[in-house]
């Protein structure tokens, strides 16, 4: 009966095991394994932007009419799965939420104390940690906007899978010091 309620619990909690994408893991991933590796967004992130009234008929998305005024609206939920579409280098990497088209945010590598983490980057390549900031997204300018984020204070991360995330290793020596010789 305990080993029933054990894996019960274990079923029930292993969805939910992502930790934050960092450089270091990054570092020892080649591109091949970095594109096997499956992202999540740490809060949910919302896109707007105005259209002009030729684009208001072409676009695919979610179009609303606000004031007279027509918007495209682009909302990426907490914890979407994403694939790497490009590894940027060092500071870069743009993502797809979207299983249609290669549609992509960009996220930047930003150390933060001693943990670093990939931050969803600004149309600046600066990481986002305002109420809303500027993106690019499909090639064009958006503003972002995050609902899940408490006060802001956690701004939107690039996460995986904790098993992956095994791939980082650690190396463990004792020293057994050195006397003085006479």
């Amino acid at each position: 009966m305990n080993k029933v309620i054990f894996y019960c619990i274990t079923l029930l909690f292993m969805p939910s095991c992502k930790t934050i994408f960092t450089e270091n893991m990054r570092t020892r991933l080649t591109t091949d394994e970095l594109k096997k590796v499956q992202y999540y967004t740490s809060s949910t992130v919302h896109l707007e932007r105005k259209l002009t009234s030729g684009e208001a008929k072409t676009i695919d998305g979610n179009i609303k009419l606000i004031d007279g005024t027509y918007y495209e609206i682009v909302d990426i939920p907490k914890m979407t799965p994403g694939i790497l579409v490009l590894n940027g280098g060092t500071n870069n990497f743009e993502v797809t939420f979207d299983p249609i088209s290669n549609r992509s945010l960009k996220f930047t590598n930003m150390p933060i104390g001693a943990a670093d983490a990939f931050f969803l980057s600004t149309d600046f390549n600066a990481p986002c940690f305002d109420e809303s900031c500027n993106v690019m997204f499909d090639g064009k300018f958006f503003v972002a906007t995050f609902p899940t984020a408490l006060n802001n204070t956690h701004p939107t991360r690039l996460l995986i899978k904790k098993q992956r995330s095994k791939t980082v290793s650690k190396t463990k020596e004792k020293l057994k010091g050195v006397r003085i010789t006479q």
